[in-house]
């Protein structure tokens, strides 16, 4: 390669390299407004995810934060609260008429037939929670001596039936054949799981996901007191984690 040849090479690589570094600049530049404007927008959303958090506390549950997801004494005190037409909540039968409601939708099985009564009068029903029996306590007992109807539900969240508890109780419900014509007992889960140790005979398998859920999200609209609609709410957020 002769020297002309040589001087040519050089000048042309020289050019090359300020054309390289000259655009190279301009791409750190077009990268950098394009970087300030992608900074700029991700904290006007950071900035307006904030505000709604701040307003609406989106992931708050008080039930939750007093970790009683798992207990199940605490949701059978609810639940009890909540069917007592005399209780505090003020709402009178409407969450044992939207109860009954409930159970009256239940599929029909094969060996048994839920008869569900209507609400009558409201001071014939009696709803207890942990009722000594002999030998157990059911968790809730719904009843109705004028309409011959009763209800013994056994809660189960966080652990299974053990031994014979909902044998003995199925043998409590069939030794009341003079008074109650309309016998039930039923098996509440998360999930309506059926019971590790079922008793003889029928039992109603009832789910907090799908049945619990359904009688109170049909009795939300009714509810007058803004601070019960709002423990509803929070306790239908609960339960669908479940």
């Amino acid at each position: 390669m002769t020297i002309v040849e040589l001087t040519e090479v050089k000048a042309f690589l020289e050019r090359y390299r300020a054309f390289r570094e000259e655009h190279a600049s301009l791409f750190v530049e077009d990268f950098k407004q394009r970087f300030r404007g992608l900074a700029s927008g991700l904290k006007l959303a950071l900035t307006a995810e904030k505000e709604v958090v701040r307003l609406t506390s989106p992931e708050f549950s008080l039930f939750n934060t007093l970790r009683i997801e798992g207990d199940e004494d605490k949701h059978s005190r609810f639940i009890h609260h909540l069917l007592d037409p005399t209780g505090e909540h003020g709402q009178g039968a409407l969450f044992l008429a939207a109860f009954l409601d409930m159970l009256s939708d239940l599929p029909e099985s094969a060996d048994q037939r839920v008869v569900v009564p209507g609400i009558g009068t409201v001071g014939d029903w009696w709803v207890q929670r942990e009722r000594t029996i002999p030998n157990g306590r059911p968790d809730l007992v719904l009843s109705n001596r004028r309409q011959h109807w009763i209800l013994v539900i056994e809660n189960k969240i966080s652990t299974q039936d053990h031994g014979d508890q909902l044998t003995r109780y199925a043998k409590w419900l069939e030794s009341l054949g003079q008074q109650y014509e309309h016998r039930y007992l039923a098996y509440l889960t998360p999930t309506g799981a059926p019971a590790i140790t079922p008793p003889p005979g029928a039992y109603l398998r009832l789910s907090y996901c799908e049945d619990i859920s359904e009688w109170l999200e049909t009795a939300l609209p009714a509810v007058m007191a803004p601070r019960i609609r709002g423990a509803i709410q929070e306790y239908l957020h609960l339960i669908g984690t479940f």
